[in-house]
């Protein structure tokens, strides 16, 4: 039997101990699974929710979803209704699993995919958004993993969260605490369109100053020269330096750029044997081989090793790396990189250094190097902070999660 003892914060005024339920006993109509469908347009504007409608978002946002098509006769055997509960049936990751989220929408005509289940909460009984916070927390979480099925892929059923110990205090209390997460998700989703905002805004700017739309004056208030055309070889050769096994492994990714091996969440691969690892240098300029056409690339802060399946480039002359960093990430040069890459399919695709060297590039003058990467490293520091403030969120919804639920 499960106990309450880990909850530790209550609202003033509540001191009734929480009964236990299984989650199968808070459904109207006990766990359902839904439609196959295909996406399309249908008479009656119908739309689906899918699994990956459950992530990210505190809320199912409807404005997301896709149209589906569907007789209307399915549509009314699996119409969504606000306060519907829905859970992923499977996940490539352990930790994907029966996840869940909340439709609130009560005006849009919905009906949910057959990769995830459904619960209908007896309002009576249980604050829907209180149950859906409930099943986030770690404790549900565990209880979920543990009843999965690993293999190809991770899969649970009906009647594996079924049985979902629920602790309820009264109704009052469980709307409080709605209330409280309901506050906390919008403040953390408003961060979030915050970001978006500013990625969006460096995107834009991106695009003004290597299209050269927007052009900056010297220090006299004078143009600056036309910008050089060279190839990539003319400015940057390759490092090849190996058998430093004892520098820090770095990785590289297409939003982090350039990290420490150890500062990523998943395992570590690398090989025992590091001797054929290429040596990194502050400035270099560091790319996966097989996933530069993806915007798997970076300027690097750190002395370190890498798996020689990255490629290394050392600046040959005078530049500032990371106007060259920021110019490999334009939808233009990954165009490049994608033409350039040779293998049959975009799984075998590869780009070494013999076939980067001879893409042409966009060269200003190093000063106009310089402002231009001013510019949009004030936006990266913004959004920087901005994620900062975003994960201190998400840090307090889990502490406050454990304290009022357990």
């Amino acid at each position: 039997m499960m106990k309450n003892d880990l909850i530790t914060l209550r609202f003033k005024g509540f001191q009734d101990t929480p009964t236990i339920v299984s989650l199968i006993d808070l459904s109207m109509d006990g766990i359902k699974n839904g439609v196959s469908n295909r996406p399309g347009i249908n008479d009656f504007d119908i739309k689906f929710i899918n699994v990956v409608n459950l992530y990210h978002d505190d809320v199912i946002d409807t404005n997301k979803l896709e149209y589906v098509d569907i007789p209307y006769s399915l549509f009314s055997s699996y119409k969504v209704q606000s306060n519907d509960i829905f859970f992923t049936r499977s996940s490539l990751k352990l930790e994907g699993i029966a996840h869940c989220n909340i439709n609130l929408d009560s005006h849009t005509n919905l009906v949910f995919d057959d990769h995830i289940m459904r619960i209908r909460p007896i309002i009576e009984l249980v604050d829907p958004y209180y149950l859906k916070t409930y099943c986030l927390t770690s404790r549900a979480r565990k209880f979920f993993m543990s009843r999965a099925k690993t293999g190809t892929m991770t899969t649970i059923g009906q009647e594996d969260i079924s049985d979902l110990p629920v602790s309820l205090p009264s109704i009052e209390e469980q709307k409080k605490i709605s209330n409280f997460f309901k506050l906390i998700g919008r403040k953390m989703q408003k961060q979030q369109e915050k970001i978006g905002q500013l990625e969006l805004l460096k995107k834009g700017m991106m695009q003004k100053l290597f299209s050269q739309e927007v052009r900056f004056k010297d220090e006299n208030g004078q143009e600056f020269p036309d910008w050089e055309i060279s190839n990539v070889g003319d400015i940057f050769s390759e490092r090849s330096e190996r058998g430093f096994n004892d520098l820090e492994l770095l990785s590289v990714t297409v939003k982090g750029g350039v990290c420490r091996r150890s500062d990523i969440d998943y395992n570590d691969n690398s090989s025992d044997d590091k001797s054929n690892y290429k040596m990194v240098q502050p400035e270099d300029i560091v790319y996966n081989s097989m996933r530069m056409w993806q915007g798997s690339s970076g300027v690097s802060r750190y002395t370190g090793i890498v798996s020689p399946a990255y490629t290394v480039l050392i600046p040959k002359k005078k530049i500032i790396s990371n106007y060259f960093g920021y110019l490999f990430k334009t939808p233009e040069m990954i165009y490049q990189f994608k033409k350039f890459s040779q293998g049959l399919t975009s799984d075998t695709w590869n780009l070494k250094y013999p076939q980067i060297k001879d893409i042409s590039i966009k060269v200003p003058t190093l000063d106009e190097q310089s402002k231009i990467v001013n510019i949009l490293s004030l936006i990266d520091n913004k959004i920087s902070l901005e994620k900062k403030k975003a994960k201190y969120l998400t840090e307090m919804k889990i502490g406050f999660s454990r304290k009022m639920l357990g």
